[in-house]
C-alpha cells in the first residue's frame, strides 16, 4: 500500500521579512514510518536547498507517527533543526471537526447552501451574469 504526504513550506523573505507559505508537492510514500516520513521530508528540503537549520517551526497531524515524543517524525526534525517546534496542524484539527460535525443534517445542509453561495459568485458566474446584465441594458 502507497501513501502520499502532502508538504508546504511557510519561508520568511529577507530583507523586507515578508512571510509566504507554498506548496512543495505531494510526496509518494511506500513505508510511512517515522522514519521514513522524516527522510523523505529532509530530502525534499534538501533538494529545494534550504537550510534545515533555519527551520524554526513544524506541523502535522498528531498520529504517533508524526507527533511521538521519543521517536516520532517531529522528533527526528528536530535533530537537525533544534529551533523547529512542533504544533498540531491547526487545519487538520479544523478538518477533523467538519468531518465529525457533517454527521448532523443540518450541518450537513449549511455547507451545501454554502458551497452553492461561493460557486454563484465564482469568477466563472461574475463574468456570466455581467454579460448577461450588460445585454439587457444594451437593449433598454
Amino acid at each position: 500500500m502507497s501513501s502520499c504526504a502532502c508538504a508546504f513550506g511557510r519561508l520568511v523573505t529577507a530583507p523586507t521579512v515578508t512571510l509566504r507559505e507554498e506548496f512543495v508537492g505531494f510526496i509518494g510514500m511506500n513505508d510511512v514510518s517515522a522514519e521514513s516520513v522524516a527522510t523523505e521530508i529532509l530530502a525534499r528540503i534538501s533538494e529545494l536547498e534550504l537550510d534545515i537549520t533555519n527551520c524554526v517551526g513544524q506541523g502535522y497531524e498528531g498520529a504517533s507517527t508524526m507527533s511521538g515524543h521519543v521517536s516520532g517524525v517531529h522528533v527526528r526534525i528536530r535533530e537537525q533543526a533544534p529551533f523547529a517546534v512542533y504544533v498540531h496542524c491547526a487545519s487538520h484539527c479544523l478538518n477533523l471537526v467538519l468531518n465529525h460535525s457533517s454527521q448532523t443534517p443540518l450541518i450537513r445542509r449549511m455547507f451545501t447552501i454554502l458551497s452553492d453561495v461561493i460557486n454563484f459568485f465564482s469568477p466563472a458566474h461574475v463574468v456570466q451574469w455581467s454579460n448577461h446584465l450588460g445585454a439587457m441594458c444594451s437593449r433598454a
